[in-house]
C-alpha cells in the first residue's frame, strides 16, 4: 500500500517524508508495519499471527514537507 501527499512549494521545501505511528493517539513507531519515508510505501515489517495478532491495525500516517516551518497531516487508517 502507498500513500501519497503533496505540497505545491518546489524543490526542498516541496519534498514530503512520511513517518507511521500506532494509532491515533500513539506516538510510537509501528512494529508491525514501516513506511519508506521518501515514497510513502508501506509494508509489513515483521510476521503477523492471525490467531495471536490483532485482527485490525490503526495507524497514524504523518506527512511533513520540507518548509522552515514544517507543515505536517495525519491520516489514520485502519487495516484488516
Amino acid at each position: 500500500m502507498t500513500v501519497k501527499a503533496t505540497d505545491r512549494d518546489s524543490g526542498h521545501f516541496g519534498h514530503i517524508e512520511y513517518f507511521l505511528y500506532d494509532g491515533f493517539h500513539n506516538y510510537e513507531k509501528s512494529k508491525a508495519f514501516q513506511i519508506d519515508p521518501s515514497s510513502g510505501h508501506i509494508c509489513v515489517s515483521q510476521d503477523i499471527d492471525r490467531e495471536e495478532d490483532p485482527s485490525a491495525y490503526d495507524l497514524l500516517v504523518k506527512a511533513t514537507d520540507g518548509g522552515r516551518c514544517q507543515l505536517f497531516i495525519g491520516n489514520t487508517m485502519l487495516l484488516t
